[in-house]
């Protein structure tokens, strides 16, 4: 018997590139039938018509799974790598209620077919029920063993559920009973499950199998289904209204595919790059939408009925002829023209082929590249060069490039080197020209000449962009915290940037700016991120990008700490990012002032000090008390000065005690020796010094030098702070702000006197 012509998606549409994977779908029952994204820390909601996002929520601690719709599309419903299932309103994102039960992460949170309650479902085994309207746990039930992964309610009964997980068992409950109605046992972890419309079938996906269950004859295995070749991550099955009935199924070896549910046999396949994580359908199956391991989201369009069919044939339409002389009956001719009060629309000439787009469809691909490279206009030539490379000829046409080829390459991106948008372009070809470009043409006198011209012109656009990123922070600044717009990082208000009281002062605003400038080449070129854009990177997004030495950003809120209701927070992801040191040097002059002198990072980009945590007081007034307790409150650092002097310090905030207003509250804070002890003990201060020099110095007998290498001090000493809040999130319990520190720098265990560091930059703490 021949297959039946399988469900066809032919427009497939790229939605979005997500920050993390797209772990879970769910399409909203209602109409326009919207769907809901998790992927990182957020939950993206798409409209279901136009794919176009339509809002996020961003208000998860940690990675968001299992966002789904209520029936009525009016509420959402969360769980979270933090244990906690969050229930918001669609429509504002308002977080209305806080499901706090489970002892580990929930991977599953659905709402039940009455829209009263939500089933969740966690790592921790236990499977709950929750009322939605009194915020309180209706009910628990236990029986799996290991990690429950999936859930599924019946289309038949609102209080009928499966779930399933990593102990191979898929249960069947009764929600009104409290107990198992029936146990299958995969064979294998199982990632998904999902009921047919009748109710009377199950579907269980795990490992590389699919397996179908009769709930009629107390679970009595139907098919097994050999479906992928790693792991099945998703299952769906087609609504009764399907034109031919289809089981789908989505797995780790990146393929989706359509199963008969007659035959059992696959009839379509979608194959896609990377791993699919998650994948669902609109109710009638006419949109599907596919997440994948590296964000991507992926979301196909079934063709309507009937656009295929051929237009019926257009009937000629011929007026009736008009019997007598024309004379008698058509007005005579008038030149009418355009009065002063009509519009006039001018005729648009037809856009023709250009000539590169000529010689592209005749596959002379080096002649288009010339044809591209004379309009001078960066786009023509990028797009151009995409379209060889999309056809696999733009290296090959780059290796056979004659010289006027090569040098018109060449004098393309050195004139787009300061262009905003043609820079990078212009960039990759160049890259593109210097990988497959012969090393003998590279001889040639011409090519020669563009390349150290195109040399020059690099060495000149690093100069003016670091020009550019001292005046920007000069700019910075001069603006006060109120008139910056998104991140708190550019901020900079007066009161942020004073001196401790005790550290003599700032003596100018010049040099405020100087110490800012520094600051952004100091910090790099690292983007400012959010708390939640951080937590949902992979390692190998942060890798190599210095990202990890920064501090999240904030966005929202106000500069008013009196948002904060009054009292006693505990604070955590307490962070401290330095963006400039100075160290206190005397004046080259006699009788003159001690100042602060910009310094050389010498240390790689670790000084920021990060997961610290401690207790965070507001009062009624606006006053504000800081006190840390624990964490990474210490990073050695390098600096050196203009003259080469190399100083050592412990950048640290150890046991800071900061009072006073959020303008400007400021403390003390203990500052830990450089040298650790076993530099003290006589017989380990080899690993310390070297070998050499711990023998060496007893030679010295009662030398001074002997005495003072000797006697060693390992005390701490103290630095004080003073921060200033710029931006205040009350809904999230985000805090951010600027700072500013003097400590001492190393002495030697007490053989120098130590030198005054000033540390200015950014802070960022969540409060709970």
């Amino acid at each position: 018997m021949q297959a039946q012509r399988a469900p066809d998606w032919p427009f497939r549409q790229q939605a979005a590139q997500l920050l993390g994977g797209a772990t879970g779908i769910d399409f909203c029952a209602a109409a326009p039938h919207d769907y809901v994204v998790a992927a990182g820390t957020r939950l993206h909601v798409y409209d279901g018509t136009t794919s176009a996002p339509k809002r996020q929520v961003t208000r998860f601690k940690d990675n968001a799974y299992s966002g789904s719709f209520r029936r009525d599309g009016r509420l959402l419903v969360a769980g979270g790598e933090d244990s906690v299932v969050q229930v918001f309103d669609s429509g504002s994102r308002t977080l209305l209620r806080q499901f706090k039960g489970h002892k580990a992460p929930v991977h599953v949170a659905r709402f039940a077919g009455d829209q009263l309650h939500v089933l969740s479902a966690g790592d921790d085994g236990l499977v709950a029920l929750w009322d939605v309207a009194s915020g309180q746990q209706v009910s628990t039930l236990k029986g799996h063993s290991d990690y429950v992964r999936s859930a599924a309610a019946s289309p038949t009964s609102a209080d009928v559920w499966a779930t399933s997980g990593y102990d191979h068992v898929c249960k069947l409950w009764d929600t009104r009973q409290l107990r198992c109605l029936a146990s299958v046992d995969h064979g294998a972890p199982i990632e998904a499950v999902a009921f047919y419309p009748s109710g009377s079938l199950l579907v269980t996906a795990g490992g590389t199998d699919v397996c179908i269950w009769s709930m009629l004859g107390s679970g009595q295995l139907v098919q097994r289904i050999p479906a992928h070749q790693k792991t099945v991550t998703s299952v769906l099955v087609a609504p009764m209204a399907a034109a031919q009935p289809h089981i789908m199924t989505a797995g780790l070896d990146g393929h989706v595919k359509v199963i008969d549910s007659e035959s059992y046999r696959p009839f379509t396949v979608h194959k896609y790059p990377v791993p699919v994580l998650s994948m669902a359908a609109s109710p009638a199956h006419s949109v599907l939408a596919v997440g994948m391991a590296d964000g991507a989201l992926s979301v196909h369009r079934r063709k309507q009925q009937g656009t295929a069919a051929a237009e019926p044939t257009r009937l000629r339409w011929r007026p009736q002829r008009v019997v007598g002389a024309r004379a008698h009956y058509a007005p005579p001719k008038q030149a009418i023209g355009a009065q002063p009060s009509d519009a006039v629309i001018v005729a648009q000439p037809k856009a023709g082929v250009s000539r590169h787009e000529e010689l592209l469809l005749k596959f002379r691909f080096t002649e288009a590249l010339e044809a591209a490279l004379g309009t001078h206009r960066w786009e023509v030539v990028d797009s151009v060069a995409q379209a060889l490379a999309l056809h696999g000829a733009l290296d090959a046409t780059l290796a056979a490039a004659p010289v006027e080829l090569v040098t018109g390459v060449l004098q393309h991106v050195r004139r787009q080197l300061g262009s905003p948008g043609g820079a990078a372009p212009a960039l990759q070809l160049a890259q593109a020209l210097l990988d497959s470009c012969p090393s003998a043409l590279a001889a040639e006198p011409h090519v020669l000449e563009r390349l150290q011209q195109l040399r020059s012109a690099v060495a000149e656009e690093l100069w003016t962009q670091e020009q550019l990123m001292g005046l920007r922070g000069v700019a910075v600044a001069f603006t006060p915290a109120s008139a910056q717009r998104g991140a708190v990082r550019p901020a900079a208000r007066r009161t942020a940037v004073q001196v401790v009281a005790s550290a003599e002062g700032v003596k100018s605003a010049a040099k405020k700016a100087a110490a800012l400038a520094a600051s952004v080449l100091v910090a790099g070129s690292a983007n400012a991120l959010s708390f939640d854009e951080l937590q949902g990177l992979t390692y190998l997004q942060v890798k190599g990008s210095g990202l990890a030495n920064t501090c999240p950003t904030l966005s929202g809120g106000s500069a008013s700490v009196k948002d904060l209701k009054a009292g006693t927070y505990k604070m955590e992801k307490f962070c401290m990012e330095p963006t400039s040191f100075t160290v206190k040097e005397e004046s080259q002059f006699k009788g003159g002032d001690s100042d602060f002198v910009a310094t050389k990072l010498m240390t790689r980009l670790t000084y920021t000090l990060d997961e610290m945590s401690g207790e965070f007081k507001v009062d009624g007034s606006g006053n504000v008390a800081l006190k840390e307790t624990d964490g990474i409150d210490y990073a050695p650092v390098t600096v050196q000065l203009p003259g080469g002097e190399r100083v050592p310090f412990l950048f640290s905030v150890k046991e800071l005690d900061a009072k006073g207003t959020a303008d400007g509250f400021g403390g003390e804070f203990t500052v830990p020796s450089y040298r650790g002890s076993t530099f003290l003990d006589p017989k380990g201060r080899g690993a310390a010094t070297g070998y050499d020099n711990a023998v060496a110095l007893p030679a010295a007998a009662d030398a001074d030098e002997f005495a003072k290498e000797n006697t060693k001090s390992a005390a701490a000493m103290k630095g004080q702070a003073v921060f200033s809040i710029a931006k205040v999130d009350a809904a999230t319990g985000e805090v951010a702000g600027v700072f500013e520190s003097v400590q001492p720098s190393d002495t030697d265990l007490g053989a120098k006197a130590p030198k005054d560091v000033k540390i200015t930059g950014l802070w960022y703490a969540r409060l709970s």
